[in-house]
């Protein structure tokens, strides 16, 4: 549906996540976290982070990207019809995530669109 999961759920799931070693060790990079900024405020006071890196995508490319992505069921590999298309043996089996869909993919936007400039 597009919608936030619950702010306390996030953060115990990216606390539990970057306190892991291989984290600790290399470090990592975050895809669309934080979202909000209740989570970015929790997330500098818990890890002590002091910068942020926004990547600006058009939204007609978000759209490309999430809408054409295909799952294959058997093995649970991701494709996309555009940059990564399957073989075409195995492409009539493929399946769009529901999240996927385009109704999905725009709400999902407008919320970050919403929420983002809370915390830049």
């Amino acid at each position: 549906q597009g919608l936030l999961v619950p702010h306390e759920l996030v953060i115990q799931i990216m606390h539990e996540r970057l306190c892991r070693p291989d984290v600790l060790n290399r470090g990592c990079l975050l895809d669309n976290f934080p979202l909000t900024e209740e989570q970015a405020a929790t997330f500098t006071q818990k890890f002590g982070v002091e910068k942020l890196l926004l990547i600006n995508v058009p939204e007609d490319d978000l759209i490309i990207r999430s809408t054409q992505r295909r799952l294959d069921p058997l093995t649970g590999r991701i494709y996309h019809l555009k940059y990564r298309p399957p073989p075409a043996e195995i492409a009539a089996r493929l399946v769009q995530r529901s999240d996927d869909q385009e109704e999905s993919v725009k709400q999902r936007i407008e919320t970050y669109n919403q929420h983002i400039q809370s915390i830049l």
